[in-house]
């Protein structure tokens, strides 16, 4: 269906498509549109069932506790059951450091301006940066809790209801509650969870946000609200 929209203005520009495995595409031709549409439509089925298919691989996966979220977070590393664990002991310091001076007192912008002039690399290997430091703050993952599915966006198919579902223009839609993937104490905890709260606690108090320097802060985003709301309630 979309393909039409780039189509059209090719065509009257006089612009020729040519493919690898089906040479120069023939739009002019009743035949050429036909042949070309039926081939669209059996390469986008192919895709939307390697994204259910993978889906399912993802949520089989999850279920045990096991990461399927790409790069293991900032200071833990992948078991050989791709389970979280420990990662290198100077990042696991860096967490804590980040909590404690956040309880301490201290602000998103003085805790990251501390770790820059230290030389303390971040995850990606740059500075550290106000986004970065209150994806750390907020992240539960950190008290030992396993989250997946919390924000889904499959193009093709998500996880609803503990099912995989094709997504019909409703990408973006946020899942609810007992969509959300949580395993308790699912591996080993960097703070605790009494620490966790009490940040969060603050967080919610404060309402910091990583917005740009230039510019007042905008509000929180709602998707981190929900999420630090949900670790307080989930909370013992």
């Amino acid at each position: 269906m979309e393909a039409g929209f780039y189509i059209h203005p090719l065509r009257q520009a006089g612009v020729t498509l040519v493919t690898v495995n089906d040479g120069p595409i023939d739009w002019t031709d009743f035949t050429g549109r036909v042949m070309y549409q039926l081939k669209q439509e059996g390469k986008h089925q192919f895709l939307r069932d390697l994204s259910a298919n993978t889906t399912r691989g993802l949520l089989a996966k999850a279920n045990r506790g096991k990461w399927v979220q790409g790069t293991p977070p900032y200071g833990y590393t992948l078991d050989k059951n791709d389970r979280l664990t420990f990662g290198h002991r100077d990042a696991i310091r860096v967490v804590r450091r980040i909590y404690c001076k956040y309880m301490a007192g201290g602000s998103l912008r003085t805790i990251t301006a501390g770790l820059n002039a230290d030389g303390i690399l971040s995850a990606s290997g740059g500075h550290w940066s106000r986004p970065s430091m209150w994806e750390i703050l907020t992240r539960r993952l950190y008290v030992g809790d396993f989250v997946w599915n919390r924000n889904p966006t499959g193009k093709y198919s998500q996880v609803r209801g503990g099912q995989v579902e094709r997504v019909h223009g409703d990408v973006g839609i946020p899942t609810s509650t007992d969509d959300t993937i949580v395993i308790r104490d699912n591996h080993p905890a960097i703070i605790s969870r009494a620490k966790f709260d009490q940040v969060q606690e603050r967080l919610s108090a404060r309402k910091p946000t990583p917005g740009h320097r230039s510019k007042p802060a905008d509000p929180i985003d709602t998707r981190l609200q929900a999420y630090s709301i949900a670790a307080n309630v989930a909370a013992p």
